[in-house]
């Protein structure tokens, strides 16, 4: 069902829970910010999964279009809308916090009002990967996702892989929050990935720490040498594009279990923003 919140569509996903317990859904809002290179429907799919484990899911179109289309026609349309847009600095900006995360901070507040004032989670992926860190200065966002940041698209430099788009003020600002209130941060990406490179997550893991940092990266070990599982060092979508239902030890389909658990831990601790 698409929503206009502050002249940006917003999805919001209307599957029940398969548990049928529509109040602990309510309970449990998540903003899902989709990947490069645009809202596809395997992002939409993982939306609906969500709803079906008992979350109520927002997904706002960010840039490109909602048509599912695919392909090297539509890479090059988001890749000329992100290099023009102001709201990104998605190329080559190393240490630069994205400007579309005021806007998405507005967003977070709404989706809490919606749900009296609860705490939310807030998943990005690929672009979106760190943008949940700067988020975090919104007091409602309690449950950070970090799923194979990308940005810089064109890491050139070993600076480059280390960095994640977000400045030294808002991560310090992250990480004294996360410190102060106990908040746990989800990262994850495939050991393999040249996309999101290891030494980017690392940096994100070192700046949080062991107490806060929760690293669900998929090891090479588990989707390489396992060729019943048809991954291959090219595999970058942990949460969407590689995803399968069963058997619950296939790597996307654990880490999809894990990050369900995560996601209701942590919003039954911090949910209740009334001080109750």
């Amino acid at each position: 069902m698409p929503l206009n919140e502050g002249g940006r569509v917003v999805y919001k996903c209307t599957v029940l829970p398969a548990d049928g317990d529509v109040a602990a859904a309510r309970n449990r809002p998540v903003l899902v910010l989709h990947e490069y290179d645009h809202l596809s429907i395997a992002c939409l799919n993982f939306a609906i999964r969500l709803s079906r484990a008992g979350f109520s899911v927002y997904v706002p179109l960010l840039f490109g279009k909602a048509d599912g289309k695919t392909g090297l026609g539509t890479t090059l349309s988001t890749t000329a809308e992100l290099a023009c847009n102001g709201q990104w600095h998605a190329l080559f900006a190393e240490h630069q916090s994205q400007p579309i995360t005021k806007s998405l901070g507005e967003l977070c507040d709404t989706i809490s009002s919606w749900h009296h004032r609860r705490g939310i989670a807030v998943i990005g992926m690929c672009l979106t990967g760190a943008l949940p860190i700067t988020l975090m200065q919104r007091p409602c966002v309690v449950a950070p996702v970090i799923a194979q940041p990308s940005i810089p698209l064109f890491a050139i430099t070993p600076e480059g892989k280390r960095a994640f788009g977000v400045s030294k003020e808002d991560l310090d600002a992250a990480v004294k929050r996360a410190k102060e209130e106990h908040l746990r941060v989800f990262g994850t990406r495939y050991e393999e990935d040249t996309i999101s490179p290891k030494e980017r997550l690392e940096a994100i893991a070192a700046a949080f720490g062991k107490e806060y940092f929760c690293d669900h990266t998929i090891r090479a070990t588990d989707y390489l040498r396992e060729p019943k599982w048809d991954l291959t060092a090219k595999a970058h979508a942990t949460l969407t594009l590689c995803y399968k239902d069963s058997p619950d030890n296939y790597p996307p389909r654990r880490l999809f279990l894990d990050l369900v658990t995560f996601l209701k831990n942590q919003l039954q601790l911090h949910g209740d923003l009334s001080g109750n």
